[in-house]
C-alpha cells in the first residue's frame, strides 16, 4: 500500500532520533513483549497532527538476527502482519524495530522499538498544505504542496509533491541547493535521472545534512479509496548538529 511505504519510511527516518520507552500498552490490551537478556534505557512519546508515536530504546546482548526473529514470532502471533524488515502493520499502526550493534560482542548493542498510527484519509489529506511552510535552510519547489511535516530533537522532515517531473524537480535542487550554501556530497545515481533519485547534501562549517529523494508517485490507498496525488513525490529529511563545545 502506497500509504504505508509513504508513513513507513518517513516514519522510520524520523524514529532514528526519538528515543522512547516499553513495555508499550497497543489496543485491547496488548503489552510489547521483551526478550531475554534486555532492559529498558529511557522513554518518550509524541504526537504531530494526526500521527502519534512511541517509541521503546533497549539494550541487549542478543545479536540482530535474534531480535529480529524473536519479534517476527510474537508479533505474528498477535495477528501483526510482516511488511518488511524489522516492520510490521496491524490496523492502522506501524511498529518498526531499529538495531544498534555495539561492534564488540562483550558490550551490549542497542535497538528500538516504535508504533506509529497511520492516519486516515480524513485525517491524511488534512495535514495537506497548498502554500507550503517557509524554511531558511533550503528551497522548496516551486508551485509544489507541503503534504506532511514532522520537527523533533534538530531534525526536520518534510514530504511534498508537485505535478512536474523528477528530471525537473532533482535539476532545480542540484542548483538552487548551491544558493543556500549546500554542497552535493552523494548522488544516486551517480548520474541520470532515476525514477528514485536520492540527493544527500552537506554544509560542513555547521556539520548540517539534508537528504532530498526524488520519487515517482504512487496513489495513496485507504482501504477501497484512492487519493489522486500529484505526478512527483519530495521527501526531505534536514540534520542540524551543534558544533562541540556549543
Amino acid at each position: 500500500m502506497r500509504i504505508y511505504r509513504l508513513l513507513g519510511n518517513f516514519l522510520l527516518s524520523l524514529f532514528l532520533v526519538i528515543f522512547v520507552a516499553t513495555p508499550v500498552l497497543f489496543a485491547a490490551n496488548f503489552r510489547m513483549p521483551v526478550p531475554s537478556q534486555t532492559s529498558k534505557i529511557n522513554e518518550r512519546s509524541s504526537e504531530f497532527g494526526p500521527v502519534k508515536m512511541s517509541t521503546s530504546m533497549y539494550k541487549t546482548f542478543l545479536g540482530e538476527g535474534e531480535i529480529y526473529d524473536f519479534y517476527e514470532e510474537k508479533l505474528s502471533q498477535a495477528g501483526w502482519s510482516v511488511a518488511g524488515k524489522g516492520v510490521f502493520s496491524k490496523d492502522k499502526h506501524l511498529a518498526t524495530i531499529q538495531f544498534y550493534p555495539s561492534g564488540n560482542p562483550e558490550k551490549e548493542s542497542k535497538f528500538s522499538i516504535t508504533i506509529g498510527n497511520t492516519p486516515d484519509k480524513e485525517e491524511f489529506l488534512s495535514m495537506s498544505k497548498k502554500k507550503p511552510d517557509r524554511v531558511s535552510f533550503m528551497p522548496v519547489y516551486p508551485g509544489s504542496i507541503q503534504t506532511i511535516s514532522l520537527k523533533f530533537l534538530g531534525k526536520i522532515s518534510f514530504v511534498y509533491e508537485t505535478d512536474d517531473s523528477v528530471k525537473d524537480v532533482v535539476f532545480f535542487y542540484e542548483s538552487a541547493m548551491l544558493k543556500y550554501g549546500w554542497e552535493l556530497a552523494a548522488r544516486n545515481p551517480v548520474t541520470g535521472i532515476s525514477k528514485n533519485t536520492v540527493l544527500l547534501f552537506r554544509r560542513k562549517e555547521n556539520k548540517e545534512n539534508c537528504k532530498i529523494k526524488v520519487s515517482e508517485n504512487l496513489n495513496a490507498k485507504f482501504g477501497s479509496d484512492l487519493i489522486p496525488l500529484k505526478k512527483t513525490s519530495i521527501s526531505v529529511d534536514y540534520n542540524a548538529y551543534k558544533k562541540s563545545g556549543s
